[in-house]
């Protein structure tokens, strides 16, 4: 039986999806949730499958990032939707 920890992140971020023909649509945001879990088939010494503070910790230096941003701006997103 695997376990799970699980952590809900929130970032605010506008894009704009390209389009067939090349265009982009009109520049909007969003509210993003982002949910990571992650799972052990056994618990650590301390009975945990992590640090909870670090999943938190590990998650937010990927979202934060994003928040208040342009997602078409960034590297990752430069060419896709």
């Amino acid at each position: 039986m695997p376990f799970d920890i699980s952590t809900t992140r929130h970032f605010s971020a506008a894009h704009q999806l390209r389009l067939y023909d090349g265009s982009l649509e009109p520049l909007h945001g969003h509210n993003w949730q982002t949910e990571v879990t992650v799972s052990a088939p056994a618990l650590d010494a301390i009975g945990v499958v992590m640090d909870f503070h670090e999943l938190e910790r590990l998650v937010d230096e990927i979202v934060l990032p994003m928040h208040n941003r342009h997602l078409n701006d960034l590297p990752a997103f430069a060419a896709l939707n």
